[in-house]
C-alpha cells in the first residue's frame, strides 16, 4: 500500500502468508520486499523490529509501518539469511491476478514525491516542533531545508539531530506546524492518490 509496509513474521512459506493476508480487506496485493529466514525466535525478531520502528506505527494494534523500506531492510540482514529471490521466485500470485488487481497494484507502486514545504502549505519562517520534546524546534527556510539553531540542514539531518541517532530515518512523522498537525499527515493529505 503506498507509504506502507507490514513487518511481520511467518512459521509456513512467507508465498502461501502472502496469499492469505490479501483479503477483501486489503486494496492491493501484498508483495515481499524483504524476507530473511533467521535462527533466532521469528517471534523475538518481530517483537524487536515492531519495537525499533513504533514510531512510524500506523495503528497501534496492527503490524504497518510508514517507513521507507530500505530502512527496515538493512537490520533485517543482519538478522539472518536473505530469502527474498527465494520467497518471490515461488509467488506465483501475479498469475492469479485479475487485470483490476494489477491496475491496483500498478498505481499503488508509483513512487510517491519527495515533500516540499511550498506544495503542502507551509512557508519560510514557519516553526516546527519535534514531536518527541517540544522544546526542539526547527524554522523553515524554503521548499525542503530548515534552520536549526546557526545551521541550515535537510529535514533527515535535523531529524537525526533531535532523536540523537546516526542513521537517517523518515523525518516528516516527527514535526508538528505551530497548529499542532504532523507534517507527514499534511503530506498525505498533499500528495494523496486520489489528489485530495
Amino acid at each position: 500500500m503506498p507509504g506502507l509496509i507490514k513487518i511481520g513474521r511467518t512459521d509456513q512459506e512467507a508465498d502461501a502468508r502472502l496469499s492469505q493476508l490479501y483479503t477483501t480487506g486489503v486494496p492491493v496485493p501484498f508483495k515481499c520486499v524483504m524476507a530473511v529466514k533467521t535462527e533466532r525466535s521469528a517471534a523475538e525478531v518481530e517483537q524487536a523490529l515492531h519495537q525499533a520502528f513504533e514510531p512510524h506505527r500506523l495503528n497501534p494494534a496492527r503490524e504497518f509501518f510508514e517507513v521507507e523500506p530500505e530502512n527496515v531492510a538493512a537490520i533485517m540482514r543482519l538478522l539472518g539469511e536473505d530469502v527474498t529471490d527465494q520467497v518471490q521466485a515461488a509467488d506465483d500470485r501475479d498469475s492469479k491476478l485479475t487485470a483490476t488487481d494489477r491496475a491496483a497494484r500498478e498505481r499503488a507502486d508509483r513512487k510517491r514525491p519527495n515533500f516540499n514545504f511550498k506544495e503542502m502549505g507551509i512557508g519560510p519562517g514557519t516553526e516546527l516542533r519535534f514531536r518527541d520534546n517540544t522544546t526542539v524546534t526547527v524554522e523553515v527556510v524554503d521548499e525542503r531545508r530548515v534552520q536549526m539553531g546557526d545551521e541550515n540542514l535537510s529535514m533527515t539531518e535535523a531529524t537525526k539531530r533531535a532523536r540523537k541517532v546516526d542513521h537517517a530515518v523518515a523525518p516528516l512523522p516527527y514535526w508538528r506546524t505551530p497548529d499542532g498537525r504532523l507534517l507527514s499527515d499534511i503530506y498525505n493529505a498533499t500528495y494523496s492518490p486520489t489528489g485530495s
